[in-house]
């Protein structure tokens, strides 16, 4: 299993995040119904823009935090979260799982798996620091939704 991926970091869930949502991208025809597929492919585009500058400056001081490379001011909002030692751990490493079996696996149900324990995380980074994660929080949500709608 030397193709499975190690989360360590927020930025890393971040980019398996975005991965997966490409993923969707490219079932767009499959997925949604014709007047949503342009606005979900217009909508991840948005989010991934936004996210670039700022917010990725952040997760990049958040993560270095972490690895115990020096201080940070969200230090305590991420211990209330949930987000540091080893509960941060076991959701890292729950998310992990469900990547790594999407990746070996495929289908939407391991799919589904990815963007559900996923969200968990990015949901608890959103109330540790406002607006970090909001959009990716809130299209993931929508996302859920339209695969679980069809499962039969």
């Amino acid at each position: 299993m030397s193709d499975d991926v190690a989360i360590n970091n927020f930025s890393e869930l971040f980019n398996q995040c975005h991965k997966a949502l490409g993923v969707v991208g490219q079932s767009v025809d499959i997925l949604f119904p014709i007047e949503f597929r342009e606005l979900f492919t217009k909508s991840v585009a948005s989010h991934i823009e936004n996210f670039r500058g700022e917010p990725a400056e952040i997760i990049i001081e958040i993560d270095n935090f972490i690895l115990n490379e020096y201080p940070n001011k969200y230090a305590s909002d991420l211990n209330r979260a949930g987000l540091s030692g080893v509960q941060k751990a076991y959701k890292f490493k729950e998310f992990e799982l469900a990547v790594n079996n999407f990746n070996t696996f495929g289908g939407i149900n391991y799919l589904l798996g990815v963007f559900t324990k996923g969200v968990i995380i990015v949901k608890s980074l959103v109330g540790a620091i406002p607006g970090i994660g909001s959009s990716l929080q809130e299209l993931i949500d929508f996302v859920i939704e339209r695969l679980k709608d069809l499962k039969v």
